[in-house]
């Protein structure tokens, strides 16, 4: 949003960094012309209405070889349950109606749109609460809407079947041309 952008940017004028915040939709940037070094879309491709125009305006703004990184929900009875039943109607962290579980992409169908699109996927992990290979702790919960979180003290990376049940973390690299 609008308010997002502007306290963003404060933040950024405050330490010193130079950062182009910009409050626009990918097929804005796309329309403009617009090119990046890379593109990263975390916790957006389950809420666009059509993924595969969502992957073709990430490549149409990713430079030649650029990198991009989505991360998304898997669309399976365990997303559902933890994302939608968990986060939003058990334990409130989310507003209800936030997620619509036939948007959770699978593995193959954000690939599908991705190679049509011009990209591919260069590694592909998974985060869960089941134990994996690398570990991301928190020894206080990230200060966001989950303020008070405490069932989840630890998530795991991991490229395995369990992980990859819940949310996808990908790599991609748009292919040159």
């Amino acid at each position: 949003s609008a308010q997002n952008i502007l306290v963003a940017a404060e933040h950024a004028r405050a330490m010193g960094l130079k950062i182009d915040y910009r409050c626009a939709t990918v097929e804005d940037l796309a329309t403009e012309g617009q090119v990046f070094d890379a593109v990263i879309a975390l916790e957006v491709v389950e809420h666009v209405p059509d993924v595969a125009a969502c992957m073709s305006a990430c490549t149409a703004v990713a430079k030649p070889d650029a990198t991009m990184i989505f991360a998304t929900l898997n669309r399976t009875a365990k997303a559902f349950v933890l994302a939608i039943v968990g986060a939003e109607y058990v334990l409130g962290w989310l507003p209800r109606g936030t997620h619509q579980w036939n948007r959770f992409v699978r593995p193959s169908e954000l690939s599908r749109a991705l190679e049509s699109a011009g990209g591919r996927i260069t590694a592909l992990d998974g985060m869960s609460a089941v134990k994996g290979s690398r570990v991301i702790s928190y020894e206080k919960p990230p200060v966001s809407p989950l303020q008070g979180m405490t069932a989840l003290q630890q998530l795991y990376l991991s490229d395995n079947q369990i992980s990859l049940s819940l949310m996808l973390i990908c790599r991609c690299r748009r292919r040159l041309r």
